[in-house]
């Protein structure tokens, strides 16, 4: 019998993430076998398991204002900043920042289609859909305000009133143009939803 503690930074991981009902028996049962012979690998082998069980199950048993939203604001997100990552290796004048604005915004009306479309899948109301479409432009403001406070804090050289004032130009424009672009690809898919109500509001 090992004498050994399991790993410190795996047991604290159990403790914190998995979601089980039965955690606390699941992390005795899992420190028993461990002090029985079971090596540090399999600890943690078991340890992530046991986390990603929970996670499905959570996914799986969450909100439906967050099946609604979050995940399809998450998708289109992934897809806009999907294509940035890509677009950053394609050889163009990357100094240049009205291009480096205008060609991302050429996607923003299928990104802001694509989150729309998932939250009526995941039957979302109008405003679901939208906010869901909406989610990079939500993004990228915290990306912003997130470079705001590492200037100011960590950055070596000075973050000055220019640098700001250029990043929140960036941002504001933006926000302005990529909402409408998002919207205008989401509205295709939030009009079905009016329709789908067009019965019942005939019908008074």
């Amino acid at each position: 019998m090992s004498a050994s503690q399991p790993p410190r930074l795996a047991s604290w991981l159990l403790h914190h993430l998995a979601s089980s009902p039965q955690r606390e028996s699941l992390a005795g049962d899992l420190i028993e076998r461990y002090h029985q012979g079971q090596s540090a690998t399999w600890y943690w082998r078991q340890v992530l398991a046991a986390i990603l069980v929970g996670v499905i199950r959570d996914i799986r048993d969450m909100d439906l204002h967050i099946k609604k939203v979050w995940l399809p604001g998450a998708a289109s997100c992934l897809l806009f900043f999907g294509f940035y990552f890509v677009l950053i290796l394609l050889p163009f004048d990357k100094t240049d920042r009205s291009q480096f604005i205008s060609i991302p915004s050429l996607v923003l009306p299928f990104v802001g289609a694509v989150g729309a479309y998932v939250s009526r899948r995941m039957k979302g109301s109008v405003v679901e859909r939208i906010l869901s479409a909406l989610f990079p432009v939500f993004t990228f403001v915290a990306l912003f305000a997130v470079r705001v406070v590492y200037g100011l804090f960590f950055e070596r050289n000075p973050y000055t009133l220019t640098h700001f004032l250029g990043g929140l130009s960036v941002t504001l424009i933006f926000v302005v143009l990529g909402g409408l672009l998002v919207i205008l690809g989401a509205w295709p898919f939030c009009r079905a939803h009016l329709r789908e109500q067009s019965p019942t509001m005939t019908g008074h």
